[in-house]
């Protein structure tokens, strides 16, 4: 209780703060429940995970990942999330270090940092591109596209974009529409499960 004081002390008060208990005693137990009654710009969160380390999470939000490197960089802030293409430049100079990805495997343009999953089994995120086009699009032209990105993710663009960071997965319209629904449904469970609300 003496920790949360501390940091209920320091941090402005307009802010939410959000921890992260490892252990269910420790979530439900009744003291920790009555000062967190007493104090409601503070959220603990139950996480059956080996993170022990991880007891707090301050949340900020940012207008794009340039302020947000800005102060990672001057030490504003402790870290953050972000799709790999935006830190490679800064981890390649040494910048920032890359503490994991969340990809299901280690990216080969980062072999040396290791998966989330490695970590915390099961673990996979990902954010993902993909082309469409009107819904009335003709067949004919559908097929046209995707042959075109096939071929184009075939040639020396596919090693430019890997050493970006990016995964490849060429394929057909059926493959990617499968893909889509499949993630649909698996983000849907996500945000079920953990209550996620827009704010």
């Amino acid at each position: 209780m003496k920790f949360l004081r501390k940091i209920d002390r320091k941090t402005p008060k307009d802010r939410t703060l959000h921890l992260i208990a490892d252990n269910y005693a420790t979530h439900k137990h009744p003291a920790v429940q009555e000062w967190l009654a007493k104090h409601p710009r503070f959220n603990m969160h139950f996480t059956p995970t080996s993170a022990s380390w991880l007891n707090m999470v301050e949340r900020f939000f940012y207008k794009g990942s340039a302020p947000a490197y800005q102060d990672l960089i001057g030490g504003a802030i402790d870290g953050f999330i972000d799709p790999v293409l935006g830190v490679m430049s800064y981890h390649k100079s040494g910048m920032v270090r890359v503490v994991a990805v969340t990809s299901r495997d280690r990216l080969p343009s980062m072999p040396d940092v290791p998966t989330v999953a490695e970590t915390v089994p099961g673990y996979e995120f990902y954010s993902w591109y993909g082309l469409w086009g009107p819904s009335n699009l003709p067949a004919d032209v559908t097929r046209r596209l995707n042959a075109a990105v096939n071929e184009a993710l075939a040639s020396d663009l596919r090693t430019r974009l890997a050493e970006q960071g990016y995964l490849l997965s060429p394929g057909t319209p059926e493959d990617f529409a499968r893909f889509q629904k499949e993630d649909m449904v698996r983000s849907a469970k996500i945000v079920a499960e953990a209550k996620i609300r827009a704010e």
